[in-house]
């Protein structure tokens, strides 16, 4: 993924759909900036579920939770623009109700993932991602204004209208629907929308920045053809159909709906009852249209067998048992150049523009003056940039004496071993070399040594802190049998 000054921003100031998402679990309203899904239908990876964030109140903290920081205190200062505690704080908790969803999916607690060592490292991780944003933010917001842009009310409100109503169409809610639940939260639809507007503005502004850090783009037949030969196929499409399915946990379910539907019962109407798929079955059981290797097998072998307004019988897969109805099919088709110009000209261009504004923006991130107060947080943005950074601040940590956190051991000893990885590999490209270099070999084999060696003694001085830890002690014992030092052992 390309990271252009929308990705950047993320949470931010994303330009995709800048809404509250809707929980099943606990039907509440949580103020994220996300896309949110149309549809979500069987995968081969995780069940179906119509969630797209975590509420706020299921944020997962550590065991032993660290006293509430001041939020007007300045944990950084970016070319003098200082960075609150309290928008770090924010940030933080937007990553972690993305992560926290995301593992929800696959049947996984997150919660159970930010504690103990690993959930140390991991919790540091988050707050150095959740900083860069911000540091960018306030570089952004500076370009900004320097350059002069701005979104003009009209600009904002037609986009605003574009994205609320694909919200509400996604979400299968009126307007009506999405006041009443947000009154049960203690909320308004009118702040909702105040957040939205705001929310759009930032990515409307972050998108004419890009624009203009891109500059003027012009392109001649010539690249306009050599783009299309080496992405002609991405503007092809294969064949899809559209279909609706019913979704049971049980056969005799899934038999006794088949004779209700073989009756005359309405299709749509028995998915919005007895589905258990509720984000389709909101919509009649409408999965709209896919396309071949979206489904699974056993699904998708099914549907694509039938032909518009056939229904199926019972299908079984690892989700339980489907009933499909097929209500479309589109044909696969293979434009040529003079059919689709218009868009290769847009996708090129955008391409250039990606390549520019990233370049722009490793240049401004690597010359912006950022000091970092918390010198944990300062020694994860070193770790960042790479393993050697973050040792020497780590081990700084340490040597001071300044903060008393036994894991800054583990995170030492995690580095090391990481260390030791990209010496192994660096060993292994000097032994397949045609003339091995003997002499640079059995350096790299001792600076390997070494490297393992300040892991193990890393490790047992934080168990000595600790007293015991399940992680701490895996890894010693990991690292003192050969398959600690295979490439790909260390932790990440």
């Amino acid at each position: 993924m390309n990271k252009t000054l929308l990705i950047i921003l993320g949470l931010a100031v994303a330009i995709g759909v800048a809404f509250f998402v809707l929980t099943s679990d606990r039907d509440r309203v949580v103020p994220q900036v996300v896309t949110v899904p149309a549809v979500q239908v069987p995968t081969t990876s995780a069940p179906t579920t119509p969630t797209t964030a975590t509420p706020a109140a299921s944020t997962p903290t550590p065991a032993a939770a660290a006293p509430a920081l001041d939020p007007e205190s300045v944990v950084a200062i970016v070319n003098g623009a200082a960075i609150k505690q309290g928008a770090l704080d924010q940030g933080v908790q937007s990553i972690v109700s993305q992560y926290a969803n995301l593992y929800k999916q696959m049947g996984q607690d997150f919660a159970s993932m930010l504690v103990g060592a690993d959930g140390f490292s991991m919790r540091l991780g988050i707050q150095a991602q959740a900083l860069d944003r911000l540091v960018f933010d306030a570089i952004a917001k500076a370009e900004v204004a320097s350059r002069g842009i701005a979104v003009t009310e009209d600009e904002l409100d037609v986009e605003f209208a574009k994205q609320y109503d694909a919200f509400l169409e996604s979400n299968n809610l009126t307007e009506e629907t999405l006041a009443a639940i947000l009154t049960s939260q203690g909320m308004t639809i009118e702040t909702f929308k105040t957040t939205g507007r705001s929310n759009i503005r930032e990515g409307l502004l972050m998108k004419e920045l890009q624009i203009a850090v891109a500059g003027t783009i012009e392109l001649t037949e010539d690249e306009i053809q050599t783009f299309w030969e080496k992405n002609s196929g991405n503007y092809s499409t294969p064949e899809q159909i559209r279909a609706s399915h019913i979704l049971v946990k049980t056969e005799d379910e899934a038999k006794a709906i088949l004779t209700l539907l073989e009756g005359g019962a309405d299709f749509a109407t028995l998915a919005k009852e007895k589905s258990t798929d509720t984000v389709s079955g909101q919509k009649g059981g409408d999965l709209d249209f896919f396309g071949r290797g979206t489904m699974v097998t056993e699904f998708e072998d099914a549907a694509f067998a039938l032909a518009p307004g056939q229904r199926s019988g019972i299908v079984q897969t690892e989700y339980g048992y489907h009933i499909i109805l097929v209500t479309d099919k589109k044909a696969a088709t293979a434009p040529t150049l003079t059919d689709v110009k218009d868009q290769v000209v847009a996708d090129a261009k955008q391409e250039i523009v990606d390549e520019r504004s990233n370049a722009w923006y490793a240049e401004v991130m690597a010359a912006a003056d950022v000091v970092v107060n918390d010198p944990l947080l300062h020694a994860a943005r070193q770790q960042k940039i790479n393993v050697d950074l973050g040792l020497a601040a780590y081990e700084a940590i340490r040597d001071a004496g300044e903060v008393d956190e036994p894991y800054v051991f583990y995170v030492i000893g995690t580095l090391y071993e990481s260390k030791v990885q990209n010496l192994m590999r660096a060993k292994t490209q000097l032994e397949a070399a045609e003339t091995p270099d003997t002499a640079k070999i059995a350096e790299t084999a001792a600076q390997i040594d070494e490297a393992r060696a300040k892991a193990l003694a890393a490790y047992q001085s934080a168990l000595t802190k600790l007293g015991s830890d399940a992680a701490v002690e895996a890894r010693i014992q990991a690292i003192q049998t050969p398959a600690a030092t295979a490439p790909g052992a260390t932790p990440q």
